[in-house]
């Protein structure tokens, strides 16, 4: 949160302004440039139920090259008991994260950005089989990790006519494996491995002409590849693109 410059909500098609995928609306999020700020910010917060939260932001310039670079935690136990105050429920979660965002100024009429981020972390769940009937041999908690990178390069050809090329790849993977056996029956005790494994992939790479050829009049073309991937036993029956 605390690299978010500022939220844009815009409803209605607007292609010519944000591209391909924009004609019902956008909700565009942006972080702040390497530029915006100089300097170092520590932050440290704590409070109720465990939460135990730091960041560290350092924002400078090497070269002609602006950076911001952030590393950070949160931590938490939710609520671990149910209203009763003795079922357990577990629900703590903690995870790290980092993220790079620089900028390059290469010439007066080319520049180019790159953004990276990586985060991981452990997420408890509720165990959702019925406690009376099954035995969990081990927790069915999720291990969480995201990552992405984006690179653009910009190219202005004139003070109307302007093009990008920008590549974009990201991954999102769940994995959440346990054991757990049906309790004692006259015969038999059969356990087996259970999981609700996800891993998301979406990678892109498109390029963007953008003309201005008067006050009123803007038009965009571009062309654009995007690769779709979800590997999940549980969810997809394996993988397909």
């Amino acid at each position: 949160v605390e690299d978010i410059k500022r939220i844009e909500v815009i409803r209605g098609p607007i292609s010519a302004a944000y591209g391909a995928n924009s004609y019902l609306g956008i909700i565009n999020i942006m972080t702040k440039h390497p530029s915006d700020e100089i300097g170092t910010t520590v932050k440290l917060t704590g409070g109720n139920r465990e939460v135990a939260d730091s960041y560290l932001n350092v924002s400078s310039r090497l070269a002609n090259t602006d950076f911001r670079w952030t590393l950070g935690s949160k931590n938490k136990s939710g609520f671990d008991v149910q209203e009763d105050l003795e079922t357990d429920n577990t629900d703590s979660s903690e995870a790290t994260y980092s993220m790079l965002r620089t900028f390059t100024q290469i010439n007066d009429s080319m520049s180019m950005e790159w953004q990276l981020g990586y985060k991981e972390g452990v997420n408890e769940q509720i165990q959702t089989l019925d406690p009376n009937f099954v035995n969990y041999l081990e927790p069915e908690d999720t291990d969480a990790t995201d990552s992405f990178l984006w690179v653009r390069l910009n190219q202005d050809f004139s003070r109307n006519h302007s093009g990008r090329l920008q590549a974009y790849s990201e991954r999102f993977e769940r994995i959440t494996e346990w054991g757990a056996c049906i309790l004692p029956l006259p015969l038999a005790e059969p356990c087996g491995e259970l999981n609700q494994n996800l891993d998301e992939r979406k990678t892109e790479i498109e390029y963007q002409l953008t003309s201005s050829w008067n006050e009123n009049l803007r038009s965009v073309t571009g062309v654009r590849y995007r690769l779709d991937q979800l590997d999940s036993e549980t969810y997809n029956g394996g993988y397909s693109e």
